[in-house]
């Protein structure tokens, strides 16, 4: 599974996770808890996440780059579930 697939897993189990301002993770989830496995991969996934959310933050992730114009473009499946043209 890789980073985005265990973030969207977490989303998906309502466990919401910020950076906060001292590249430290902000962790709220439903009933206050997370269970042992989640809180280990998180612990293992730290770093990788801290980066994708100063990526988000600064608006490097997700950038459209400019392609030339044809009259039919290819789209293919993202992690995050959004197209991309090819």
């Amino acid at each position: 599974m890789t980073t985005i697939e265990f973030l969207k897993d977490l989303k998906q189990q309502q466990i919401a996770i910020r950076l906060k301002d001292n590249d430290q993770l902000g962790i709220n989830s439903p009933n206050g808890r997370i269970d042992a496995d989640t809180l280990k991969e998180l612990k293992l996934r730290k770093s990788a996440i801290i980066e994708l959310l100063k990526e988000a933050q600064s608006g490097q992730q997700g950038r459209i780059q400019k392609t030339s114009e044809q009259s039919s473009y290819n789209l293919t499946a993202t992690p995050l579930g959004v197209g991309s043209v090819q």
